[in-house]
């Protein structure tokens, strides 16, 4: 399951939209870079919480700017890129 996040700028409903939205592009492109898998197999499930449950703090600029990756359980921060 892919599940997207947003920071909390703006209303909950579009935050949650944003969220989704990033999840499933995270689902799409897992599943192009996966050439050899037989995804007929595996079910890729999306949800977002949006503003809900932030992995970062995002009452700084440093914490609004964070790309969280989960992967087994355990989270890594990664800092988006300036463009």
């Amino acid at each position: 399951m892919f599940v997207g996040f947003s920071d909390g700028d703006g209303p909950a409903g579009a935050n949650r939209d944003i969220a989704l939205r990033r999840a499933d592009a995270v689902r799409w492109a897992v599943s192009k870079a996966a050439e050899t898998a037989n995804l007929d197999r595996v079910q890729l499930d999306v949800d977002a919480f949006g503003e809900a449950l932030p992995m970062a703090c995002d009452d700084s600029e440093w914490g609004s700017k964070q790309i969280v990756v989960l992967r087994s359980g355990c989270a890594k921060l990664y800092p988006q890129s300036e463009s």
